[in-house]
């Protein structure tokens, strides 16, 4: 009889689980300033760099896996990335362990919003840099 009660339950919390997934794995808009796409061009990339409008955090990093969005970091779960500039116009990135970004790869990359003072942000360029 327990067990017939708690069926019900278990199927909502499944339900509830699944929309929490679902909504949390949803990319960010690319049509926003604040968030910006980029395909690595050239072989050999060991950084990339994020032009900003303002001293402003990136907060998150997307990539294209099997044709799907995934956060692969953001500044409160980390990562494989090392990131550094975060509070200035400038943010540099690389991978942790040290190897190139791959040709053809595709990235998201989000920054605040707003800036301290409440102005609206805006990626103005990724640019690829290598040795």
């Amino acid at each position: 009889m327990l067990k017939d009660m708690l069926k019900p339950c278990s199927r909502a919390i499944v339900v509830i689980a699944m929309t929490a997934m679902t909504l949390a794995a949803q990319a960010p808009d690319p049509d926003k300033p604040n968030v910006a796409e980029h395909q690595i061009e050239q072989s050999n990339t060991e950084r990339l760099e994020v032009h900003k409008s303002h001293d402003v955090e990136l907060v998150e990093i997307w990539k294209k896996v099997d044709g799907a969005r995934v956060k692969t970091w953001s500044t409160t779960e980390g990562g494989p990335y090392e990131v550094t500039g975060q509070s200035s116009q400038q943010t540099s990135i690389r991978k942790s362990d040290g190897s190139d970004f791959v040709e053809g790869d595709e990235y998201r990359f989000v920054i605040k919003p707003t800036d301290s003072q409440g102005n609206s942000t805006e990626i103005e360029k990724v640019s690829e840099h290598s040795q």
